[in-house]
């Protein structure tokens, strides 16, 4: 990732796109943990 090579999964710019859906939605009183950081990273 530090290279930024996504091979055949890069757009035509050589950009990683994504796309990512989440409701977020917790149950038991567990507040969870964040998806995305403050870097962006999953």
């Amino acid at each position: 990732l530090k290279a930024h090579d996504y091979g055949r999964y890069a757009d035509e710019s050589g950009e990683l796109v994504v796309c990512f859906i989440s409701n977020n939605d917790i149950t038991g009183g567990n507040s969870g943990s964040p998806v995305i950081n403050g870097n962006g990273e999953l």
